[in-house]
């Protein structure tokens, strides 16, 4: 992996807790995907959050929920263009100190998750290709809205950076993401906000420091 130059300011920070035996959403502060992008002559913003958690030798979880109505969930097959459906994503970098890939999972109603990984917009590869471990993702629907799941447990981050990675007090690189394309209401919500060029959510630039403490 390459090892990162010099760090760019992050937008924000996010506090993350790092649990012992096992993870508790109830205790995690929830990050507001409140940052709307390209919006059009009708913006729409469904409220959403997202919050993330880590478990000492366990991994990385993260939940978001999004106060969207009507849904898109036309894709049933993995790493079908889930952003064009109800999306929500978790894009990290879970070690800055030694790569600048980061993974992306997005995730659409029905459950069904694309999954890459890479340093920027161009050049990612498909995770399903990198390693036979998986992200475990699953959604729900609930009066109101609708949420995700997603575990990356140890074993499958040490596939993805080639490193012995161990979850420990550490600072990650992130974004927490609110979508849909093709939706009857397009919109485009970030939790730090995409302030430079070019415009998309690829945009490591503008990440945001996610601390394990």
């Amino acid at each position: 992996m390459t090892r990162v130059g010099k760090r760019m300011q992050s937008r924000l920070t996010y506090a993350a807790p790092l649990y012992e035996d096992g993870p508790c959403f109830e205790t995690a502060p929830a990050a507001p995907i409140a940052s709307f992008h390209w919006e059009g002559q009708q913006p729409y913003r469904p409220r959403s959050w997202g919050k993330l958690c880590a478990v000492r030798g366990g991994g990385i979880y993260y939940c978001a929920f999004s106060e969207e109505t009507p849904l898109r969930a036309v894709y049933t097959r993995r790493d079908d263009p889930v952003c064009q459906d109800s999306c929500l994503e978790l894009f990290l970098n879970a070690c800055p100190e030694i790569s600048n890939c980061y993974i992306n999972v997005e995730v659409n109603p029905n459950g069904v998750f694309l999954c890459q990984f890479g340093p920027e917009r161009e050049n990612r590869r498909w995770v399903r290709e990198m390693t036979a471990l998986d992200p475990q993702v699953s959604a729900f629907r609930e009066k109101g809205g609708w949420g995700i799941e997603i575990t990356l447990d140890e074993a499958f981050l040490r596939a993805l950076y080639g490193e012995d990675y161990h979850t420990r007090e550490r600072t990650m690189r992130g974004n927490f993401f609110k979508c849909g394309d093709c939706t009857e209401h397009p919109h485009y919500g970030a939790f730090s906000p995409m302030t430079t060029l070019p415009p998309g959510f690829h945009n490591p630039d503008c990440f945001a420091d996610i601390v394990l403490l």
